[in-house]
């Protein structure tokens, strides 16, 4: 009986211990990461600088590079010093069913322009090309599950 209650309290304190140390980790990004974030004042959430993601209206067909693939919205957004575009979700087709959501008209821009990546997707948001834009915005986890 006594080696199965010392294997068990061995067990509890390693249990407990672990639990100790994930509380005192922070896991958010610090500033000598690669990526630079940026803080929003009024609601307090964080995103990418630098990053747009945009859901078009209509599918765009394949992206060149550095374009969307839409003459006026290339034109939109190549001041900004568009870095690269890419496709959330590159391997999936374009739908033409109503009921569906078309995965293939998100994409994510990447500039190099100091605008801010809110100020932009307000901009953006309103070219009759663009369904939404926002920034990219990073979610944390609110609690380490034991």
């Amino acid at each position: 009986m006594k080696p199965i209650l010392t294997l068990f309290a061995g067990i509890l304190l390693l249990c407990t211990w672990g639990d100790i140390n994930a509380k005192n980790r922070d896991v958010r990004p610090t500033s000598s990461d690669r990526v630079a974030l940026i803080r929003n004042s009024t609601t307090g959430s964080e995103y990418l600088a630098g990053v747009v993601l945009i859901k078009l209206k209509t599918y765009a067909g394949a992206l060149e590079k550095g374009t969307v693939g839409i003459a006026e919205l290339d034109a939109a957004i190549a001041p900004y010093g568009v870095r690269e575009v890419r496709r959330v979700f590159p391997h999936h087709p374009p739908s033409q069913a109503h009921k569906t959501v078309d995965l293939s008209r998100f994409v994510v821009v990447e500039y190099t322009s100091p605008i801010d990546p809110a100020s932009l997707a307000k901009e953006l948001s309103a070219h009759p090309a663009v369904d939404y834009a926002e920034p990219k915005y990073i979610s944390y986890l609110d609690l380490i599950p034991n």
